[in-house]
């Protein structure tokens, strides 16, 4: 069976992809509002899973990382959804919250020591800042009804309950250490980074699916654009081929046997107009 070091070390490399796809796409494709914030994220992400490895030989290295690092990451992911769906971006004054949770854990930790209600604290901030993106997408799907909001909010519902149960556990068994490496604790944090790494994977189906709408609009526009030249193009009278004219009276004859006066001729088969003036030699 896998340990809970192992497991952390395979998320620290998995999303270590997510960030060169995410960064590739980035660079190749169209992005919209929000899309840095998740490539950031990632990089956060990263850190707090080497902050959790490394808690263990340094705590106060652990502390400084992985609080500050997990809570800014789920910050940042929410303010991307938002300016992804739309919304005005979160306020700056919520970027100090990572900041304000680092600097109540290290307080507790030299007044109290370590103790579980760290970890209780910070696993709550997560859970809000998660769920409170999952309702937003699911605000957004009552409204545009886009079944891929849908299973965006259930992702993001389900990877805060996840962390709920694993928190309690980790409580119930905690003897100073985040890595526990027994059945439950394994298997809950791999659901968990399973439905991390589906959060990553939702926001980029979502970021390509909006590409596909607006190349779609793109294409409808210009076909429209190209039957309103073919209608123009249509309409316009061109004088052309050979038209019988009087010798004498310098009437023209149209297709229909009509003899007609150059002006009429001219005004009914062509989109010319005349204005009244003189030549040099009449004038």
């Amino acid at each position: 069976m896998l340990d809970a070091k192992t497991v952390i070390i395979d998320s620290i490399f998995i999303y270590l992809i997510l960030f060169v796809v995410m960064f590739a796409y980035g660079k190749s494709n169209k992005t919209y509002a929000g899309y840095d914030k998740w490539i950031y994220s990632l990089i956060f992400l990263l850190i707090g899973h080497i902050g959790v490895v490394i808690r263990d030989q340094n705590i106060i290295y652990g502390i400084l990382l992985s609080p500050f690092s997990f809570s800014l990451a789920c910050v940042l992911r929410l303010d991307g959804y938002m300016q992804f769906l739309g919304k005005r971006g979160l306020a700056k004054w919520w970027y100090a919250i990572p900041l304000l949770l680092l600097l109540i854990a290290l307080v507790i930790h030299y007044t109290i020591g370590d103790t579980p209600i760290k970890i209780a604290m910070f696993y709550l901030l997560l859970f809000m800042f998660t769920t409170a993106t999952g309702r937003m997408l699911f605000q957004a799907y009552k409204v545009d009804r886009n079944p891929l909001l849908l299973l965006a909010a259930l992702i993001n519902f389900i990877n805060p309950i996840l962390l709920i149960v694993r928190t309690l556990l980790l409580l119930l068994s905690y003897e100073g250490s985040l890595i526990i490496s027994d059945l439950p604790h394994v298997t809950l944090f791999s659901m968990q980074k399973i439905t991390s790494v589906l959060l990553f994977i939702s926001f980029l189906v979502l970021h390509n699916q909006r590409s596909q709408q607006a190349l779609m609009v793109a294409k409808r526009d210009i076909d429209l654009s190209n039957q309103k030249l073919s209608q123009a193009m249509s309409e316009l009278k061109l004088l052309q081929g050979l038209v019988p004219i009087c010798s004498y009276c310098k009437k023209l004859r149209d297709a229909k046997g009509a003899w007609l006066y150059v002006e009429d001729y001219i005004k009914e088969y062509t989109s010319a107009e005349f204005c009244k003036t003189r030549c040099p030699k009449c004038g």
